[in-house]
């Protein structure tokens, strides 16, 4: 049994339980942020690991932690969402999902996202359009990268992502994508330049649903999957974050698995690749032509192969 014994439920000490075990969790998570103190103990107190046992089971505990003057602030909808969860029987607690709906969580939604005037930054729109006309090969090394950020790095593109979340299910649904990339406009560069001033310029379009459609499909590495997951988005995004030396390391050692300085075609495919929507052959010409790009008389990339790959994007 492994896990920070104030947030247990009930039904974990006694050995059966589902995921609702991590509903009665985030209750306890709303009473520790509301009032800075654990509804049953075992934040620091004096209770002892089974006087802390007993007091969840029992369920019971109250609105007075530090003293009941921290709640008088607190809305009753606040009060009442930590009550629905902390519920001992787990037939009686909620599921996620009726867990979002509750009116506490629903109110402050609405009062901080309007799904009807988002829209996304332009530039990541752009990023993800960029993106889509990657070959595979380099588009799976940017996935590789994805997981090597650190949160500072990618804060902005995580704020971006749960505007297009609008189902707030943490993965991103072809629906939604259309939803709020349909309101967003881009700037699509013009072939001819200004004729009065010389300048080569641009106009803005909205992506129509085929070509946000396109873009949905280019993102998922996977063939059977629905839904764009956070790391494909990240790696989509990868050319507006802050790529250091630091992420290419960790990034290329983990992709280099025999450890013998270069990353060949074999080691990119079969860590990421198994269900890319690509065939055989593509995948190996586009491996080529990714490796020849940057004059490797072999078929393989160097660090400094991979870092030129990535920073000309990136």
């Amino acid at each position: 049994m492994v896990g920070t014994p104030y947030t247990v439920a009930p039904e974990v000490i006694r050995g059966n339980y589902d995921e609702k075990c991590d509903l009665w969790a985030v209750g306890v998570l709303a009473y520790i942020m509301l009032c800075g103190e654990a509804p049953f103990g075992g934040l620091g107190g004096d209770e002892s690991l089974p006087q802390l046992r007993q007091n969840i089971l029992k369920g019971k505990f109250a609105f007075d932690k530090p003293d009941p003057s921290v709640w008088a602030s607190v809305t009753d909808e606040a009060k009442d969402f930590i009550r629905t969860l902390l519920v001992t029987d787990p037939n009686k607690r909620p599921n996620s999902e009726q867990a979002q709906d509750h009116p506490w969580i629903q109110n402050y939604r609405m009062a901080t996202f309007n799904p009807r005037t988002t829209v996304v930054d332009s530039s990541l729109v752009q990023a993800l359009v960029d993106f889509k006309e990657l070959p595979i090969t380099k588009r799976l090394m940017f996935e590789v990268v994805s997981f090597t950020m650190m949160q500072d790095q990618i804060a902005h593109i995580q704020a971006e992502f749960e505007k297009l979340d609008e189902e707030g299910q943490g993965e991103l649904s072809l629906e939604s994508m259309c939803q709020v990339l349909s309101r967003t406009s881009i700037e699509i560069p013009t072939i001819s330049p200004d004729h009065t001033t010389g300048e080569q310029k641009g106009h803005t379009r909205k992506l129509s649903k085929p070509e946000i459609e396109s873009v949905s499909n280019h993102i998922k590495m996977g063939k059977t999957e629905s839904r764009i997951h956070w790391h494909e988005f990240v790696a989509a995004c990868l050319p507006t974050c802050r790529v250091d030396d630091r992420n290419l390391r960790i990034a290329f050692d983990r992709l280099d698995q025999d450890h013998n300085g270069f990353i060949t075609y074999d080691e990119v495919v079969n860590m990421i690749a198994r269900d890319a929507d690509e065939d055989e052959d593509s995948l190996r010409t586009a491996w080529k032509d990714s490796v020849e790009e940057y004059g490797c008389e072999q078929l393989h990339l160097s660090f400094t192969d991979f870092c030129r790959l990535i920073r000309s994007f990136a």
